[in-house]
């Protein structure tokens, strides 16, 4: 019983180990790696080189009828 109960907890601590540590870790150094940019949140830099926001903040809508359109008026 001790025995199961122990390579059970070993088991669980494994697990959360790789899924909560290690496997992020791979993720962000992929994303890093292969997309520096899109990874840090496409910042634009003003004239002075200062972040002034980010390109993914207000872009366009590829279906800008879905939010103009009026919603139907119940009577």
């Amino acid at each position: 019983m001790l025995q199961s109960v122990s390579k059970s907890l070993w088991l669980l601590a494994f697990s959360v180990v790789l899924v909560c540590g290690i496997y992020p870790q791979i993720l962000w150094g992929v994303g890093q790696f292969f997309f520096p940019f899109q990874a840090n949140g496409s910042i634009v830099n003003g004239p002075d080189g200062k972040p002034v926001g980010s390109l993914l903040v207000a872009s366009r809508s590829p279906r800008t009828s879905t939010f103009s359109r009026v919603r139907p008026r119940l009577v």
